[in-house]
Parts: structure tokens; C-alpha cells; sequence
């Protein structure tokens, strides 16, 4: 338990290198990649999907209507609060962000 602790927790703020990574979560519906651009230590979002997660629960909302990658972008880390009613998803999520990170780290 303690090594899936700390594969969610990513380097500080500002310690990564530029350019594209992904990283992927295990939502309700398979798997969800996240794709991340870090530019002068700036994350942005690309992309978060595929979005099989259920229709009409706040999971898939959340990816389709940017909710998710306004968290993101907003924390600029994988500590993001995440979506009542979408535990599953937004842990996915927070994963994939999280295993992209590791990769960016400087």
C-alpha cells in the first residue's frame, strides 16, 4: 500500500523538463491516458482519454466538459480534488497525471 502511495505523488512544482508526456489510470470503463505539455514548467492538458466512463455520471462530464483539466492545469500537479460521485474516475485520473509527471521529472 505504501508504494501505491507514493506512485500518486508527484515532484514539485517547477521541477519538471519541457516536452510531451503520458501517463495512464484505470477508470470504471478501461483505461484513461492523460497527455501533459510542460513548457517553462508550465503544464498544460492535451488530452485525458478515452472517455469510456458512464454517461450521465460526473466522471464523464467532468473529461467532456474540461472539469478535470481545468483542475489540473489549476493545482499544475496531480493533487487536484476531483469530482463528487466520480471516485474511481478522478483516482484515474490523478494516476495518469501522476505517472506523467515522474516522467517530466527533472
Amino acid at each position: 500500500a505504501a508504494a501505491a502511495a507514493q506512485a500518486e505523488e508527484a515532484p514539485a512544482a517547477g521541477a519538471y523538463k519541457d516536452g510531451t508526456y503520458s501517463g495512464k489510470g484505470t477508470g470504471m470503463g478501461g483505461k484513461i491516458e492523460v497527455v501533459l505539455t510542460i513548457e517553462g514548467g508550465v503544464i498544460t492538458v492535451d488530452s485525458i482519454g478515452p472517455n469510456n466512463e458512464t454517461v450521465g455520471i460526473g466522471g464523464y462530464e467532468a473529461i467532456e466538459d474540461g472539469t478535470f483539466k481545468a483542475q489540473i492545469e489549476a493545482a499544475q500537479s496531480a493533487d487536484i480534488d476531483g469530482v463528487a460521485g466520480a471516485t474511481i474516475t478522478t483516482t484515474a485520473i490523478k494516476k495518469a497525471v501522476a505517472a506523467a509527471l515522474e516522467q517530466a521529472a527533472a
